[in-house]
């Protein structure tokens, strides 16, 4: 109604995202870790266990491989355990600064994307949208879409 236009790249991000054990006793919850523009998210499971989530940077050669063979079921991988562990080591080091916590015992990865776009004006006469009409982004953060209008 307000001739409002969905833009940006509809899949502008790579994300990996893995169940892993951490060699270092840390509280259950939810630990974010901010690194330029990316993100890295790590949430606790069940049995001590902790999913790890994180943007690939761009260029990565996970995310390029990956895109090959996206999936999220959980029997069948875009990548080995062994490449996703030592990447999202290495990443989880980058972003966290923890250079001692040690990641083992990987259960599962994923490579995938997420549909990311932005209305072009969010007023027109006299409407207004906002939430997740305005947009649709990353669980694991909006990023910087709305600073850029």
């Amino acid at each position: 109604m307000i001739g409002a236009a969905f833009d940006r790249a509809a899949f502008p991000e790579t994300f990996l995202l893995g169940d892993v054990r951490l060699d270092l006793d840390r509280r259950q919850g939810a630990s974010i870790y901010l690194h330029g523009n990316q993100i890295l998210l790590m949430v606790s499971l069940p049995d001590e266990a902790r999913r790890i989530g994180v943007a690939l940077p761009p260029g990565d050669p996970i995310a390029e491989s990956g895109r090959q063979a996206m999936t999220a079921e959980r029997n069948r991988c875009a990548i080995g355990p062994q490449e996703g562990l030592e990447r999202l080591q290495e990443l989880f080091t980058a972003y966290s600064g923890d250079a001692k916590t040690r990641m083992f015992d990987p259960t599962w990865f994923s490579v995938f994307r997420i549909n990311r776009r932005t209305a072009s004006t969010f007023r027109g006469r006299r409407l207004l949208i906002a939430g997740d009409p305005a947009h649709l982004s990353s669980p694991l953060g909006a990023g910087n879409e709305f600073g850029a209008r």
